[in-house]
């Protein structure tokens, strides 16, 4: 499915829903890890843009990969906040492709002197496949990440992350 992801870098048991409002996704640690986070934690965040945007008041640039352009905001906000300043900024908070993006993008934010950082991914509560912990995350750009329980594929027809098989049995996952 174009719109669908299966690249995931989840921290440790992320999500969580750890305070039961957790709906919003910030690069963790430094190694560009994952964690869900509720809606009245400030942060700085990270700005994606397809273009040069120069020098902008309020946030440093930090790098370029694969043709993008990133920058993080010197500032703490909301995660709509960020959502907002970064769109009026000419950005967007930033969409990961892939994981080589995700950590090319956390060892930017390393090099700029490490804090936990919003991206552009949340979790939509409005989707007919929300469900916690992990049902309907999102980017912003429209693609869903895949539910955990469901990226596994086993030879039997079962797609939870682990199965019981007999000593007899074999099977495979793809």
């Amino acid at each position: 499915n174009p719109n669908s992801s299966s690249f995931l870098n989840w921290w440790d048991i992320n999500p969580n829903n750890g305070s039961g409002i957790e709906h919003y996704g910030n690069i963790h640690r430094e190694t560009g890890e994952w964690n869900d986070h509720k809606i009245s934690k400030e942060m700085m965040y990270i700005m994606e843009s397809d273009s040069d945007l120069g020098v902008l008041s309020n946030h440093d640039y930090i790098g370029t990969y694969n043709l993008k352009y990133y920058y993080r905001s010197q500032n703490i906000h909301l995660w709509e906040d960020s959502k907002m300043l970064a769109e009026n900024a000419g950005g967007y908070l930033t969409v990961f492709e892939s994981l080589l993006e995700n950590q090319a993008v956390a060892q930017m934010n390393v090099n700029a002197g490490y804090d936990v950082v919003w991206i552009g991914l949340y979790q939509d509560l409005n989707d007919s496949e929300y469900s916690e912990p992990d049902g309907a995350w999102k980017w912003l750009n429209g693609t869903k990440l895949t539910n955990i329980s469901s990226t596994y594929l086993w030879s039997t027809g079962d797609t939870s992350q682990s199965i019981t098989v007999s000593p007899t049995e074999t099977t495979e996952y793809w």
